[in-house]
C-alpha cells in the first residue's frame, strides 16, 4: 500500500500541510493531484494564494510557481514533516506538517 508519504504518482493527492511561518501567518499547502496551492491566511482570513505544479519523488517534491515573479520552492518529506525552501535564495520557508 502507498501511504502519502511514499514515493508515486500522485502520492501527495489530497494532502494538506501547514505551518506558522511568523507573524500571525499561517501557510497552508493544499496538494491536488499534479499541481499544488500554497494558501497565507492571517487574522483576517485569507490573504495571498500561490499556484505551483509540482513533480514529487520521496523525499523531494519541486513546486513550479505558475505566476510570473513568485519563487520556485523545494520540499523535503521526512514522515509527517516538510522542509520548505525557496529555491532561489536556499532560505527555508517553513516547516510544514502534515494534517
Amino acid at each position: 500500500m502507498i501511504s502519502s508519504c511514499e514515493k508515486g504518482s500522485g502520492a501527495l493527492n489530497g494532502t494538506t500541510w501547514t505551518s506558522d511561518i511568523g507573524y500571525g501567518i499561517e501557510s497552508r499547502l493544499i496538494f491536488g493531484k499534479t499541481e499544488v496551492e500554497n494558501e497565507f491566511y492571517g487574522m483576517g482570513g485569507l490573504l495571498e494564494s500561490v499556484k505551483y505544479y509540482y513533480e514529487y519523488s520521496y523525499p523531494e517534491v519541486y513546486m513550479t510557481a505558475k505566476e510570473y515573479g513568485k519563487a520556485d520552492l523545494k520540499g523535503v518529506v521526512n514522515s509527517n514533516s516538510m522542509t520548505v525552501t525557496n529555491t532561489s535564495n536556499g532560505r527555508v520557508i517553513g516547516i510544514y506538517i502534515k494534517q
